[in-house]
């Protein structure tokens, strides 16, 4: 068990009749269109490093965090996010022609401290997915709202829209960008032994004309 920063995707999939309502649609055809959803969109999550978990037939969450760890989870779950909602939106057209059934998606993303372990369904315990799942279900249809800590966490690549108090409203990403700006103006603090014996290292390897090894252990 370990504490770490873990980042949900919440999809909440509503399956509706041309009429706009789910009652007369078939029940077997309403499984089968919830076990295409989620079918199609376990690539796209995995692709970004997460993993997809059915919490229920209308609800699927994309964790990013737990069984792979990445400084840039919360960018990769919010790329996700937007390649998931263009594959289904890709989707609806064969749905509404085989089945008569629209297809509406909302979408939350959050993220927040969990203990990572355990035998739960999502792999961790912590606050994060019931957050995930507030914002997917106020999210209008065809959104992806975010948390503020999500949105801090991926600032640099993101581009987005005050939704309220704590959330924002996922307008795009941008390609080949880092989740936080690069900075190279930090100043080393208590550094100077280690960089003096770094030096050392480096003229004895060029003096010498040898391949040296020099790990370096301790917090960033």
């Amino acid at each position: 068990m370990a504490r770490r920063p873990v980042t949900v995707l919440c999809v909440v999939v509503e399956v509706e009749t041309a009429s706009g309502s789910d009652a007369a649609l078939d029940p077997e055809a309403r499984e089968f269109v919830h076990e295409h959803v989620a079918t199609g969109l376990a690539p796209v999550i995995e692709r970004y490093g997460g993993t997809l978990v059915r919490i229920a037939s209308d609800r699927l969450m994309g964790v990013f965090g737990v069984a792979s760890l990445h400084e840039d989870d919360a960018l990769r779950a919010a790329r996700a996010s937007l390649e998931a909602r263009e594959a289904l939106i890709a989707e609806a057209d064969m749905l509404l022609s085989r089945y008569g059934a629209n297809l509406v998606c909302r979408f939350g993303l959050a993220t927040g401290e969990a203990l990572v372990g355990g035998s739960g369904p999502l792999g961790f315990a912590g606050d994060v997915s019931r957050l995930a799942t507030t914002l997917a279900e106020e999210a209008e249809p065809g959104q992806i709202l975010i948390g503020q800590e999500t949105q801090q966490l991926a600032a640099a690549a993101i581009e987005t829209d005050s939704a309220g108090p704590g959330r924002f409203l996922l307008r795009s990403t941008h390609p080949g960008v880092r989740a936080l700006a690069l900075r190279l103006d930090a100043p080393f603090v208590n550094r100077d032994q280690d960089l003096r014996r770094l030096a050392e290292a480096y003229a004895r390897m060029a003096r010498e004309r040898t391949t040296m090894i020099v790990a370096v252990i301790g917090e960033a």
